[in-house]
């Protein structure tokens, strides 16, 4: 089994378990809403503590399936390396951002959500020569983009993606009249120039 089938399965089995207790939920704590009301018998505080009990363990799994909501997983991405990319998809990414990158900047990769469409949620990773970086500070996302540090990490399951450990970084983040935004990120990693720039 491949890493992506692997996470893709992950990502299924995690997506089935939660709504699976999410619905568990929902039942014990209507359960425990239409149990008759107590009545004044020998049984009725039993009566009341099971009614007790499925509506705490209805509360509970509600509970649980919130928090996994909360931190869901993310689907599997689909991530092109190597010998899958091409200038096409270099000319693509300035298309999409903007960006113009020098002709000596080399892909590493395309993290994609979908991976029909490099039109949203795109995450990628440049390498350019040290004596090409002034010139691709000239890129407009420099000047009128926001100094802000980028929030998406598509490419965070992929073992290129290392934007965290980028050296003397800086990050820009701008909106584009078509409401799409483009994210930034220029540094060293391994004294090489990277650059990390995302768009959704």
């Amino acid at each position: 089994m491949t890493e992506r089938a692997g996470n893709s399965l992950a990502y299924r089995c995690w997506l089935l378990l939660t709504v699976v207790i999410l619905l568990a939920g929902c039942v014990l704590c209507l359960n425990s809403l239409t149990l008759p009301s107590r009545g004044s018998g020998p049984g009725a505080p039993l009566e009341g503590a099971v009614q007790g009990i499925l509506l705490l363990a209805g509360l509970g799994l509600l509970l649980i399936g919130g928090l996994l909501l909360l931190f869901r997983m993310r689907p599997p991405a689909n991530e092109l390396l190597g010998d899958q990319l091409n200038p096409d998809h270099v000319l693509l990414v300035s298309r999409h951002t903007g960006i113009v990158f020098p002709p000596a900047a080399k892909l590493v990769g395309l993290c994609l959500q979908d991976a029909s469409s490099l039109s949203a949620n795109v995450a990628s990773k440049f390498e350019l020569p040290n004596s090409c970086r002034d010139a691709f500070m000239q890129n407009s996302i420099f000047s009128a983009g926001l100094e802000r540090i980028p929030h998406f990490e598509l490419g965070s399951a992929t073992t290129w993606w290392r934007r965290g450990s980028l050296e003397s970084r800086i990050d820009r983040v701008q909106y584009l009249p078509s409401g799409t935004y483009v994210e930034c990120s220029v540094g060293l990693e391994d004294d090489c120039t990277v650059v990390y720039v995302s768009w959704g």
